[in-house]
């Protein structure tokens, strides 16, 4: 009742967003080991990607919103592809080890989760990519796109 309920315009990110607000009031979050959930991941890297985008795009609503973030996680898809961008621009002979060194990471973790829950590892190797990008492009475009049009009162 203190810090309001969901917001109902946000499409995506209400539950952090609703976090945010209880801890910048100085409340806490309590997570119940008794919850279940269930989660249906999706048939195809399409799918994947159309996901992680709007989920970047619903943290970028939050940070305009809040002019902040309760941690900075949420925003790493999103730098890490400005990085990868201007490193390509600046030096573009380091853009090949840039590029290499992330293949290799998303290739050991996508092994490693696969084989860690019997999954076809080709399709794990492919989603973290998919993931990081769609989630930092979602990012960069909710971003310019709330800036220049909230879709929230202003307090």
């Amino acid at each position: 009742d203190k810090v309001g309920l969901f917001d109902e315009g946000a499409v995506t990110n209400e539950d952090a967003e609703l976090n945010q607000r209880i801890l910048q009031a100085g409340g806490r979050i309590y997570l119940s080991r008794e919850i279940e959930v269930y989660y249906y991941p999706r048939d195809t890297l399409a799918g994947l990607a159309r996901q992680y985008y709007g989920y970047g795009q619903g943290r970028a609503r939050t940070l305009v919103k809040h002019r902040r973030f309760a941690r900075w996680r949420p925003a790493l898809p999103f730098l890490g592809l400005v990085v990868a961008i201007v490193a390509a621009i600046v030096v573009p002979r380091l853009a090949s080890v840039a590029v290499s060194g992330y293949v290799l990471a998303v290739a050991v973790e996508g092994m490693r989760m696969g084989w860690r829950f019997s999954a076809p590892v080709p399709l794990t190797c492919l989603a973290f990519p998919v993931m990081h990008f769609s989630h930092g492009l979602g990012f960069g475009v909710g971003l310019v796109r709330f800036l220049l049009r909230p879709d929230w009162q202003r307090r």
